[in-house]
């Protein structure tokens, strides 16, 4: 059971690599290094990630630019569909957080198990559902960055 663990463990980690590295962040044209995007709190994706930002000298501030038409009305479908794709990649983010506790926290409970087969089967299946669920919020991270590529 132990190499299993192991295994699945490793699994995990190689996965984690493997996205980091095959699916990379969103290429900018020209952003100035002042308003870098990247930049944000505990490496959580900021809600403005996949739209324009422009350094506006006269405020010394980056600023968001906002599509118009020519009437000078706000373009909404270039304005909400990247906004709602950083927001759920905002929710995966912080989901992959919650599933990396509850792999820790069956790790706890497999170790305070102490041989007993239901706390130990109980352990197990709290880690096996957290890494089934790493995966699929990774695998989700990677189609919204797909998709915002092809948006943006």
């Amino acid at each position: 059971m132990m190499r299993r663990f192991i295994v699945l463990i490793a699994l995990m980690g190689t996965l984690l690599f493997t996205s980091v590295v095959l699916l990379p962040q969103t290429s900018y044209a020209a952003v100035d290094a002042r308003c870098d995007k990247s930049r944000s709190f505990l490496s959580v994706p900021t809600w403005y990630k996949y739209l324009e930002v422009k350094y506006d000298a006269k405020t010394q501030g980056c600023d968001i630019f906002i599509p118009r038409d020519t009437r000078g009305q706000i373009i909404f479908d270039k304005v909400t569909t990247p906004i709602l794709l950083a927001i759920f990649e905002i929710l995966l983010f912080i989901g992959s957080l919650l599933a990396i506790g509850y792999i820790i926290w069956g790790g706890f409970q497999y170790q305070l198990s102490q041989g007993e087969p239901d706390k130990a089967k109980n352990a197990r299946l709290i880690i096996i559902n957290a890494i089934a669920g790493l995966v699929i919020m990774t695998l989700s991270a990677g189609i919204v960055n797909l998709i915002a590529r092809n948006i943006t």
